[in-house]
């Protein structure tokens, strides 16, 4: 899995990419066995927080994104909509294999 960081106005410590990362391998990574590019883009304006998160694997992109005032909370939600739609994805290609 390769994670590309793209920081806007927004300073990311190490726990956090370390946070990040392995909430995106717990949930992502076992619908995405092969190489996959993920794009995480943090940034702030005034007192709110975006988390931005696309996924590419095999010519399709996945896309979330969230806005608050504090960035934990937010992680979840945006990589937990992300893995549903690979879920969805995947189920769909093992669903017309079986026909």
């Amino acid at each position: 899995m390769k994670v590309n960081y793209t920081l806007r106005q927004f300073n990311a410590s190490d726990a956090l990419r370390e946070l990040i990362e392995s909430k995106l391998e717990k949930h992502i990574g076992q619908y995405l066995p092969e190489e996959h590019e993920i794009k995480v883009t943090l940034s702030m304006e005034k007192s709110w927080a975006t988390f931005d998160l696309m996924v590419q694997f095999k010519g399709e992109t996945f896309k979330a994104a969230e806005k608050a005032t504090d960035i934990y909370p937010v992680l979840d939600v945006v990589i937990e909509k992300v893995a549903r739609q690979v879920a969805k994805h995947r189920d769909m290609i093992v669903d017309k294999r079986k026909r």
